[in-house]
């Protein structure tokens, strides 16, 4: 039974890295066109305009490997890796 959905699971990640992080990675990996502005389901934010954005065939190019994803979350936190 899934008791967490995966915008539940993907705003934890957000609190833990920071939207600053999240961008910067994406930027790293070459998704130029990615931008994270919000927290998943958060309406009010995007009633106001702020919307992620993100090209699927930018994305699709661009995947990074597992060792990419690897390195750049152990750069980031020790803490980060304990969680996955």
């Amino acid at each position: 039974m899934i008791t967490d959905s995966n915008n539940s699971a993907t705003n934890v990640l957000i609190d833990l890295l920071g939207m600053d992080k999240v961008n910067a990675f994406s930027k790293h990996i070459g998704l130029q066109d990615t931008i994270l502005r919000r927290h998943m389901l958060d309406y009010e934010s995007a009633r106001q305009g702020r919307e992620n954005r993100t090209l699927v065939f930018a994305a699709l190019a661009t995947a990074p490997s597992d060792a990419q994803c690897i390195a750049f979350l152990q750069s980031l936190s020790p803490h980060v890796i304990s969680l996955l």
